[in-house]
């Protein structure tokens, strides 16, 4: 079993590079870790508060804490631990696949990004995120609850969650280079290198 990291801000296109590279690579499963760390903020929201000396929950609590502490990050502490190990729980469940497809933009702040075979940063104009996040928000019917200010808050604070880290590819999500093209060479260098024939899949 190989482990690929999928990781970018908020609005460049981790879901769709992980659907894609879903359907490239013979017998192989997404993992979104998106859900995980939703329920585990929801659950501590009071000691996240209590952390950053917050009386009431902020509507957007984690956009909140980001703006007003210059960093995306700075709560990770309190839930990355219960995250990975919903995730490790999840990759052993399913060590018997050729590949496990992890898509998360907090990925370089944890010990999985140390863990994956392989990297993947997707990246984008900042103007192109915001227009994608702004459009997803609208088709979930949450758009009303979000001001652009937020919403381009969150796509700045969610690039710099990607410093540091060293990719094994780079993807340009940015509606000039082909996706499908880039995918798709990614993937049968992967195929390649593990010796697995990668789907016969044309996008």
């Amino acid at each position: 079993m190989k482990l690929i990291g999928v990781y970018g801000g908020s609005g460049a296109g981790k879901s769709t590079v992980t659907n894609i590279l879903n359907q490239l690579l013979d017998d192989s499963v997404v993992l979104h870790l998106d859900p995980f760390m939703h329920k585990y903020t929801y659950e501590k929201a009071d000691e996240l508060c209590k952390k950053f000396g917050l009386t009431e929950r902020p509507v957007h609590l984690l956009s909140f804490i980001a703006g007003n502490h210059g960093d995306n990050v700075v709560w990770m502490d309190t839930i990355k631990d219960d995250v990975e190990r919903d995730a490790i729980d999840f990759i052993e469940a399913y060590s018997d696949m050729n590949y496990i497809i992890v898509d998360w933009a907090f990925l370089t702040y944890t010990n999985l990004f140390n863990k994956c075979d392989y990297t993947i940063l997707v990246d984008g104009d900042d103007e192109l995120k915001f227009a994608r996040l702004k459009a997803r928000l609208a088709q979930s019917g949450k758009l009303g609850n979000w001001e652009d200010q937020y919403i381009r808050q969150r796509v700045k604070g969610s690039k710099k969650n990607c410093e540091g880290g060293n990719p094994s590819f780079t993807i340009l999500n940015d509606n000039e280079h082909s996706l499908a093209d880039q995918l798709t060479n990614i993937a049968s260098n992967i195929a390649e290198e593990n010796n697995i024939p990668r789907k016969r899949t044309t996008l």
